[in-house]
């Protein structure tokens, strides 16, 4: 049962909540998860755009009122990294917008763009940026001034990795060019990779138990396609009780997409 469905679909209610919160009229439903997936793209886009991965994203509508928590930390200089996500955060603070990226609409500002998808009130729009107090030592617990809108909030707080996060870094680094990676994925085949990554990460985090990482399709531009497996420490996946993080995505490269899945159970 473990190994054949989602391990969070398979713990929602037990240990595990919906990363949106929201109830609609009959008819709306379809309207409202559009919207969901929009608002998840466009953050996305920011974030990655500022060279900030996203970690975990959260979303709180009621019929007033549209809460978005991010979570984009801890930060990847402990993954042996070269991003400087410290100064993209602040970047992304001080002007509060998305004017590097290309599409019109998201030129408008965090607040003005996500009242255009959402039709929700600036006024009535809340962000709120979650950091890692370890890492994030030049922010601090306060509120920024986006469009003139006083509602977007940083809060530190001591934070543990996510399989979105790890996931979307194997991506970057898989899509990039040899020149753009990190030592890590320079050093060595994927499989070696990934391999360090998994240790990397259990080691360095407590209340990890452990970590899995499963990489699919032609990797290297192989003729076959083939999957790579690291563990490191315990994952329980027939056991419900159990804390288990999993995502998976896929890479876009010139030979084909190649699959990545990431389950992280902790204590």
């Amino acid at each position: 049962m473990g190994q054949k469905i989602s391990a969070l679909s398979l713990r929602l209610g037990v240990n595990t909540l919906w990363d949106s919160s929201w109830c609609c009229s009959q008819g709306y439903y379809s309207n409202s998860l559009k919207t969901d997936l929009e608002i998840r793209r466009f953050l996305n886009a920011i974030l990655l755009k500022r060279g900030i991965l996203p970690n975990k994203i959260s979303i709180k509508k009621s019929c007033y009122s549209l809460i978005i928590d991010i979570v984009a930390s801890p930060l990847f200089d402990c993954y042996q990294t070269k991003s400087e996500n410290a100064s993209g955060f602040e970047k992304f603070l001080n002007d509060g917008s998305s004017s590097d990226l290309s599409s019109s609409i998201y030129t408008q500002g965090l607040h003005k763009t996500l009242t255009l998808i959402t039709d929700f009130e600036k006024d009535n729009i809340f962000v709120n940026i979650i950091l890692d107090s370890e890492n994030s030592h030049s922010l601090t617990n306060e509120n920024y001034t986006t469009d003139g809108h006083s509602s977007l909030r940083v809060i530190t707080q001591k934070l543990n990795p996510s399989s979105n996060l790890i996931t979307n870094y194997i991506i970057k680094q898989i899509e990039y060019s040899r020149k753009q990676k990190d030592n890590i994925f320079k050093k060595g085949s994927l499989k070696k990779s990934i391999a360090l990554v998994a240790s990397t990460v259990h080691e360095k985090f407590d209340s990890i138990r452990g970590i899995r990482i499963v990489c699919s399709g032609r990797i290297n531009g192989a003729e076959r396609s083939q999957s790579v497996t690291s563990t490191c420490g315990a994952i329980l996946l027939h056991t419900i009780s159990s804390r288990v993080d999993f995502h998976k995505s896929h890479a876009r490269t010139m030979y084909g997409s190649i699959g990545v899945k990431v389950w992280i159970c902790f204590y």
